[in-house]
């Protein structure tokens, strides 16, 4: 090889570099050549090159061979100072056809250098490989090979910046299809911060985490306060927390900005999305970054808030048009129990344990468990069981003493008529309606036996649709262990015992087995226990009360299974319970003439506020669990309200009682 190593170097540099340089992630610079004097030249040459405040990384490799295990291993080699002879003649050629072609490596930058230009020409070289400069050794000299350097390393940060960006915006392609798939707001907000997180370390090459903010009304103060309500990365256990105790005070500030202003804000290290629900809240994004934001990456984080506030409004409107199915469901079967003796909570309750039991089955994937869909909705399919009941005359229907015959014939078509009714409201909907037909099924068959010896079709086992067979155990318990004007409620245990010993005549064994279950567990993660001292010696409201503290034990045991379902229809009972008790206890209060009746009926209103809010904070969804905000409210209610306010009007009563008692 010709000696020219005096060409490649005429002047030095002082020493320019500083911590940040150094501790910048450096540009990764391959040398191939097999001649050591030429990488050690090299390596003088540029020991204090800096470009965009990064220092280099040289790597040296003796042979086309060598080079081609070091790149086969890294992706990250910027630049390739290539020899173009050395095993052989175009050994440096075959090797760039090799980086282009066998590894598909199109970004990083190539630079021939050759001691023997007349051995590949060239404008042929140039045309035919696919490289970025041809120079010859001898015009190397210090500064060219710096300038060269530079103009190779900003062509490669532009292409990967291309490709970042290009694989960026896949993801969000990716990510918009996952969102539009996401019905539950603590699911949709878990899979937004993945995914956000994915974009940013798509663009930048890495990613810390994510957190989502937001400003909502605190149930206790009724004051809007800043918490985290999802988190990812490092933010993984703040959720629940505010943001002051979950992020550092400059993101915090950056975070209450955003919320205020409505506006991203693009800072040295981080990025910050302002998200808005108009009407419900208002909150932000806060994605940590190791880079500056650019331009480019500022547009794609815009994209992507744009798919993922479409998403949002899509995940309230799915909310929305299904508490809307609900009310409209609880509304007529409110209409059918309020004809019969039924409450309202009756079809709440059947509801909540119908969807408990089909879980647990699902759990132990019964064969008859087809279609996703029947978990979900069969709980909200039960409410429907007595439709038909509307169609019975009243004379059978509210007939306090023992039907006869006739009667009872008429008594059993309620099946089909609740059945017919829902049979054409399901062929009115275009598609599966898995809800309408689910109810068709249990309103028919929920009387069903499973030995065949039930009505109005004489189904047995298995011909017996298994929502229906569900139902049956579900209403038969809740009927027996509920109170009505005319009996008493039921001890659970006997009414357990009666449905045992039923199993496989009139209940499906497995339904029995899940149900007894079900009830195992919620007795096992009881609260409270109703006990004579909370007695306020009326039977309505001390029934009431009992009916509260079988809400709290049914949400500790949603909270505690994680059961958002159950706890759905727990809430929907406990805002039902809230206006009827309250308004049974004030005309009771107005009877016996108490005299802190006004004060009485503040603590009332006071509490109808609290529990809506605790509602809407519980359907905005931004935990899957109650997060004990509910149960630490209840378990406050029945000790300050209950257990205190109360029972200070529990004398009057009893002094009505031995008023009444007196000759």
């Amino acid at each position: 090889m010709t000696d020219d190593s005096d060409f490649l170097i005429t002047e030095d540099e002082e020493e320019t570099s500083d911590r940040r340089t150094a501790a910048l992630e450096p540009w990764h610079i391959l040398i191939v050549d097999d001649d050591p004097e030429v990488h050690a030249v090299t390596r003088l040459s540029l020991r204090r090159f800096c470009f965009e405040e990064r220092p280099v990384d040289l790597i040296s490799a003796f042979s086309a061979a060598e080079a081609r295990d070091i790149l086969g291993a890294r992706r990250d080699i910027a630049l390739i100072l290539l020899d173009v002879v050395m095993e052989t003649e175009d050994a440096g050629l075959r090797f760039v056809r090799h980086v282009r072609e066998t590894l598909g490596n199109s970004a990083v930058r190539i630079i021939l250098r050759t001691g023997q230009p007349g051995s590949a020409p060239e404008q042929q070289v140039i045309v035919d490989f696919d490289i970025n400069d041809y120079r010859a050794k001898t015009e190397l000299t210090h500064e060219r090979l710096t300038v060269c350097t530079i103009t190779a390393l900003r062509s490669y940060r532009d292409i990967r910046t291309v490709e970042a960006n290009n694989h960026a915006l896949h993801k969000i392609a990716e990510s918009a299809a996952g969102m539009f798939r996401s019905n539950l707001m603590h699911q949709f907000l878990d899979y937004v911060l993945k995914q956000a997180v994915a974009v940013i370390e798509a663009s930048t090459g890495t990613a810390t985490g994510a957190v989502f903010c937001v400003r909502q009304t605190n149930h206790v103060t009724l004051t809007p306060e800043i918490s985290v309500v999802a988190g990812c990365g490092r933010f993984a256990g703040a959720t629940g927390l505010p943001v002051s105790a979950a992020l550092a005070p400059d993101e915090a500030a950056a975070v209450e900005a955003a919320t205020i202003s409505r506006r991203h804000t693009f800072a040295g290290d981080h990025i910050v999305l302002s998200i808005q629900v108009p009407g419900r809240w208002s909150g932000a994004v806060l994605l940590p970054v190791a880079v500056q934001a650019s331009e480019s990456l500022a547009a794609l984080v815009q994209v992507f808030v744009t798919i993922m506030t479409a998403a949002l409004d899509n995940v309230y409107l799915m909310e929305e048009l299904r508490r809307s199915n609900k009310a409209t469901v609880v509304a007529l079967a409110d209409l059918a129990e309020n004809r019969d003796t039924d409450t309202g909570e009756h079809v709440l309750r059947v509801a909540r344990l119908t969807g408990e039991i089909a879980r647990e089955l699902e759990r132990r994937s019964h064969p008859d468990l087809g279609d996703p869909l029947f978990v979900e909705q069969v709980g909200l399919a039960s409410m429907l069981h007595d439709l038909g009941k509307v169609g019975i005359p009243d004379e059978i229907l509210k007939k306090k003493g023992r039907l006869d015959p006739q009667e009872r014939t008429v008594m059993e078509t309620h099946t089909l008529l609740g059945g017919r009714t829902l049979e054409k409201a399901r062929k009115v909907v275009s598609g599966n309606c898995c809800y309408l037909t689910l109810g068709w099924e249990i309103a028919t068959g929920h009387h069903e036996a499973y030995d065949g010896s039930g009505y109005p079709h004489r189904l047995k086992g298995r011909e017996i649709p298994l929502s229906a067979r569900i139902v049956a155990v579900a209403d038969v318990f809740d009927a027996l262990t509920s109170r009505r004007p005319y009996k008493k409620a039921w001890p659970v245990q006997d009414a357990i015992a009666y449905i045992v010993e039923r199993s496989g005549g009139q209940f499906d064994p497995t339904v029995v087995d899940a149900f007894l279950y079900v009830l195992s567990n919620r007795a096992g993660r009881s609260l409270i226990c109703w006990s004579d001292e909370m007695s306020v010696g009326d039977a309505d409201i001390d029934n009431d009360h009992q009916m509260l503290i079988d809400l709290i034990n049914q949400l500790a045991t949603a909270d505690a299974c994680n059961d958002r379902a159950s706890a759905e229809f727990v809430i929907d009972e406990l805002i039902q319970y809230t206006m009827q008790h309250f308004a049974r206890e004030e005309d009771l209060l107005e009877r016996l003439g108490y005299p802190d009746l006004a004060a009485h009926m503040g603590c009332h209103i006071s509490l109808s506020r609290q529990v809506l809010a605790l509602r809407e904070r519980f359907f905005n969804g931004f935990s899957g669990r109650l997060s004990g905000d509910i149960l630490d409210f209840l378990s406050t209610w029945l000790s300050n309200h209950i257990l205190r306010e109360d029972l200070r009007y529990a004398p009057l009563i009893r002094a009505r009682a031995d008023a009444r008692a007196a000759p």
